[in-house]
């Protein structure tokens, strides 16, 4: 199995147990949705000494946005890119 699903698995493995164990503990179940895709990014940091920030921009955060916003409308805990699929399974 290509490491890209490997951690996708594993993350919503831990996050499916996590979310069982809320319940037990009084709080609400977590609603997660993952989603992945390879591609270039500008990242750093921006802001004012007092309050930095780390962001992300491109084509393929806009593209995973979307895709994670799908897991939602899909009932699905995570979603990759065709491309990325295809690309990790070379």
């Amino acid at each position: 199995m290509p490491l890209t699903f490997a951690a996708i698995e594993a993350l919503i493995a831990v996050t499916q147990a996590r979310r069982a164990e809320r319940p037990e503990s009084g709080l609400p179940a977590l609603a997660i949705g993952m989603a992945g895709a390879a591609g270039e990014v500008v990242f750093g940091v921006i802001g004012h000494e007092t309050r930095l920030e780390y962001t992300v921009i491109g084509e393929v955060v806009n593209l995973v946005a979307k895709l994670e916003k799908a897991t939602k409308q899909d009932g699905v805990p995570a979603l990759v890119a065709r491309q990325t699929y295809d690309l990790a399974i070379a």
